[in-house]
């Protein structure tokens, strides 16, 4: 009895820690030739944006969250589904009022390239702002929640998430440089870009040392 009890205990816990979600950042996208601003803007994105998923009345919302202070605007929002768990786009919305994003397309020729990610490149969902960017998005202080249908259990969306069998993607746009950035989440890649200094060299000398800005390449 003792034992059935703990077990109904733990698969309780484990149920509650899985609808509670996670929260994920991002990792910049280092292309070839970026530079000291490219870098800094890489790393505004990387301290103030975020992707919260959320198990919410059965789908799964992606809450994307931009803190500030720096002006930066999450324009458009890529999904690679390695394994096509996600089945659908059903919805988006704003808690803080802000952004308005545009009907998803609806056939592959339509879908976007999120810039600078290499490899298998089409997304399998993507919004845009409506109007179009670049200052119109997620800015600062907004929120942009994203409803998706999916297979499987609320869990193993978020194991393909730390997997990287599902990658979120975003363009960030309205910099003070006046340049774009990409991000995607997931960990970091083992091997730099070819030809760009490492990422915690170029912050050294800028004096934001720590904080890691690295590429990541999609599978083919």
């Amino acid at each position: 009895m003792l034992k059935q009890m703990t077990s109904l205990a733990v698969a309780g816990l484990m149920a509650s820690a899985a609808s509670a979600g996670a929260t994920y950042g991002f990792t910049h996208i280092v292309e070839d030739g970026d530079g000291p601003t490219q870098l800094a803007d890489g790393a505004i994105g990387v301290s103030q944006l975020s992707l919260e998923l959320k198990d919410t009345a059965g789908s799964a919302e992606f809450l994307f969250k931009n803190s500030g202070p720096d002006a930066a605007v999450v324009t458009q929002i890529y999904w690679f589904d390695v394994n096509d768990q996600l089945t659908s786009l059903d919805s988006w919305t704003s808690a803080s009022g802000g952004p308005d994003y545009g009907a998803p397309p609806n056939s592959d020729e339509d879908k976007g390239k999120l810039p600078g990610y290499g490899g298998k490149n089409i997304s399998d969902f993507d919004l845009k702002p409506d109007p179009s960017p670049s200052k119109n998005g997620i800015d600062i202080g907004e929120d942009l929640s994203v409803f998706f249908s999916y297979t499987g259990t609320y869990l193993e969306i978020l194991e393909a998430i730390d997997s990287g069998d599902i990658v979120v993607g975003v363009h960030v746009q309205a910099y003070k440089s006046g340049g774009s950035e990409s991000f995607v989440t997931g960990p970091p890649p083992k091997d730099p870009p070819t030809g760009v200094p490492s990422p915690t060299a170029a912050l050294a000398g800028m004096g934001l040392m720590g904080l890691l800005v690295s590429r990541r390449r999609r599978r083919n």
